[in-house]
């Protein structure tokens, strides 16, 4: 079953890799999502700082897995 976090987060699920973008800079590299909620974005950077970031002013990207 699928879960998903948050409203009109459909295509995002725990554990996706994303790029968190603010005023069309990348923040902190690359990600993982953890869910969406009350305004805010909580997801984790590649050095495994957890961060609230408000969804008033940022674009998600999810990542695309590779093909092998």
């Amino acid at each position: 079953m699928q879960k998903y976090y948050g409203q009109g987060w459909p295509n995002f699920r725990r554990g996706d890799k994303i790029q968190v973008f603010s005023a069309g800079r990348q923040l902190d590299g690359n990600g993982t999502f953890i869910r969406a909620e009350g305004g805010f974005l909580v997801w984790e950077d590649n050095s495994g700082n957890r961060n609230t970031t408000s969804l008033e002013s940022i674009s998600v990207r999810r990542l695309r897995k590779r093909s092998c």
